[in-house]
This record gives structure tokens, sequence and C-alpha cells, in this order.
């Protein structure tokens, strides 16, 4: 399946999982005062990188794997699944065990969302191994179909938990949709998988799986710590109002990460064959970069046009995250082509160069943050993910290109 065809495949994936994850905030956001939505978007953050934790980021180790040999193609798959699911609990026991601290330290101040995030992290693990194993044997339509399942039923738990009064809704809806979808999975292709796998290898496969992950899952695990300290210092310096506002102008920003890595997806198969082959690479990329750009230009002009309306219409309290909008727009869309360049880095087997962006960009964003979120609040936050955005995205190309033109 070519890179365009794949790529759009997956694109109405994650454009699914950007419907959903809006209209989620949206509703919350009619619904939660911005302090309460502040606590959320720092849930999210912590999810996003216990669940890098937990698989090491051999979601993408495994994508790859499978794609460049189709010999034990199940061996590999149950060899992470086994893995990471036992690290996603040792780290579930962890948090159950010092939530409270935990609470305290982030100033959330309410131990039970960091119980619900324990209770979430397995069921994701297994989830999104699942996830990138089909993506790597190139069933984009089957990956993008339980996307869109898990999506609508994070919707309809959200809103009928929410009818119902209950506070902790969101942190429900996570909870219930990622079990529904384990099930469905397990009957789907988890129990089936099982049944042909000799246990005794998958020891072997997964310390193979993990050797290779590590670099990647050290550099997109900066990449993503870096996106979240904005929050984690407004939340901390002031209140999870701060960050709730921010988290709004984040989230009509994550729609050039999302078009970028729906892309990546789709390119990291066809460069891991490519590898050896410069001028391919080049053009493989060059076409794949053209396309994110096309699809920039669109979600630019929309976000533009209806974002003060939606926030007007649906509670004018979130207001303020119109005022920097526009500088958060360009750090959001250089960090989609971040990614975009760290998967085919990763791909062609250059790890080292998506860590070394990676360091500089989690080195610089939490400095910077740091350092600018006291004295500046929302605009100190901008100017952090900005400037950091632009120095890796900067270096990282030059590096890539570099090394293009020494293999001719």
């Amino acid at each position: 399946m070519e890179i365009k065809k794949a790529g759009i495949i997956l694109l109405l994936g994650v454009i699914a999982s950007k419907v959903e994850g809006s209209v989620f905030k949206l509703v919350l956001m009619n619904r939660l005062d911005p302090s309460l939505y502040g606590k959320y978007s720092i849930f999210l953050i912590l999810f996003n990188w216990l669940l890098l934790i937990a698989t090491f980021n051999i979601t993408i180790g495994l994508a790859k794997f499978v794609a460049e040999n189709e010999k034990q193609r199940k061996l590999k798959y149950v060899a992470a699944l086994i893995g990471c699911t036992t690290i996603s609990l040792i780290v579930s026991s962890v948090l159950i065990l010092s939530r409270l601290s935990i609470s305290n330290f982030i100033n959330i101040h309410d131990d039970k969302i960091i119980l619900f995030l324990a209770c979430i992290l397995p069921f994701a693990t297994i989830y999104n191994l699942t996830i990138f194993y089909f993506r790597g044997i190139y069933k984009m339509k089957t990956s993008t179909s339980l996307d869109v399942i898990l999506s609508g039923l994070k919707i309809l738990v959200l809103i009928f938990m929410l009818s119902m009064g209950y506070a902790y809704a969101p942190y429900v809806a996570f909870l219930v949709s990622f079990l529904i979808l384990d099930l469905i999975l397990l009957f789907l292709n988890i129990r089936k998988s099982f049944k042909t796998v000799q246990f005794g290898k998958t020891a072997k496969i997964f310390k193979a799986l993990f050797i290779y992950s590590l670099p990647i899952f050290l550099s997109e695990s900066l990449n993503d710590f870096g996106m979240g300290f904005d929050r984690l210092f407004l939340a901390k310096f002031y209140t999870t109002f701060a960050s709730g506002i921010y988290d709004v102008a984040i989230t009509l920003c994550l729609g050039y990460i999302l078009i970028a890595n729906a892309y990546a997806n789709a390119l990291l198969p066809v460069a891991s064959k490519d590898r050896k082959n410069s001028n391919k690479l080049k053009k493989d990329l060059l076409k794949t970069s053209w396309y994110v750009v096309i699809f920039y230009v669109i979600y630019t002009l929309t976000v533009l046009l209806l974002a003060q309306r939606i926030i007007t219409i649906i509670n004018p309290s979130y207001l303020p995250a119109i005022e920097f909008l526009k500088p958060l727009m360009i750090a959001y869309a250089l960090i989609g082509f971040l990614s975009l360049f760290s998967y085919f880095v990763n791909a062609i087997n250059l790890q080292k160069y998506a860590l070394l962006t990676s360091v500089l960009f989690v080195l610089n964003s939490f400095m910077l943050n740091f350092y600018f979120v006291p004295q500046l609040k929302y605009l100190g936050a901008v100017n952090a993910i900005l400037v950091s955005a632009i120095v890796s995205v900067v270096l990282l190309t030059a590096l890539i290109w570099r090394r293009l033109k020494l293999k001719r």
C-alpha cells in the first residue's frame, strides 16, 4: 500500500480521534469550570507519559520489526504484549501506593484521579500494542476501525456518566472504553496469537524489541515530557485554572501533530524497507512532507475561522486562550514535523539523531518553562515551546539531509 493511500486511511482514524478528543473536551468545557478541566488536562499528560514508560515505545519497534520481516510476526506481538503488560502492572502498582503524594505534589489534590490512571494504564497498553501491530502488517483499515470504535465509546460513556452526575465521568469513560476494546481484541486477534506461539522464545524476542526501542523510547518520551511541562508548571506556579485555559489553546493546535503522525505511521514501514536507497528515501520524505503541508493549510484556516466562535458558544470563561493561540499554532506545526522526522530517522536506523534532538527539546522546554512561566504565565509557556521546537526541528532537518547526501 503506497504512502498516500495508507496515510489517508490512517488520517481518517486520526480525524476520528481528533473529533472524539475535541468533542470530549468541548463537553467537559461546557460542564466544568477551568479549574476542574485543568485537572483533566494534567491527567492526560500523566496518562501519555506513563503509557510511554509502560511500553518503552515498543509499539513503534513492533511495527518496524513486523514490517521488515514477515516471519514470526505473532511471536513478536505476543512477546511485546506479555512484556509491556507486565511493566504496566508494575507502574500501576506504584501509582496506587503513592497516589496521595503524587496528587498533592502536582497540585490537583485528588488521589482518585491517580487511582483511575493506575487502572486505565494496563488496558491502554494492550490496545496500543495491538494497534501498532496491525499497522506494521499494513492492516490500516482494521486499526482505523478500532480507533473509530474507541472514539465513539469514549463519547457515549462520557455523556452517560455526566447525565448521571458522576464527578469522575471522563476517567470512567477512558477505563470502560479501553476495557471493551480489549475484550474485542481478545477474540479478534490476541486469543489466536497466543495459541500459535512458543512461549519459550518470547523473552528473547522481547529483549530484542526492547534494545531496539529504547532509543526511540527516550526520544519520543522526551518529546512528550517537553510538551507537558507547560501545563504542569502553570498548575504548580499558579492553579489548575491556568493549566485548563492553556490546555484549551493546545487542544486547538493538536491537529498538526495528529496529521503529521498519521503520515509518519504510513512512512515508517516504507522507509524501513527502502532504508538502503538514499534517493528513494528522499522522495518518500519529501512526498510525505508535502501531504502534511497541504493538510496543515486546511487545518490552520479552519482553526482561525472557527476557534473563537466555538469557545464563545461552549463556555466564554475559556476565551483567554485565544490571546496566545497564533504563536502556539506555529509551535505545534513545527512539533508535528519534529515527530514526522523522528519517525523517519528511527525507520532508517538513525535513532541517535532523534535522541539528540529530543534531549535538546526537553532540556530547552524544561529550562525555558521554569524561567518564563512564573514571570509571563501563558506567554512564557508559549515562548518556551516555540523556541524549543525551532531549535530541534532545524537541527534534525540538517542532520537528515546531511546524512542522505553522504549516502549517494
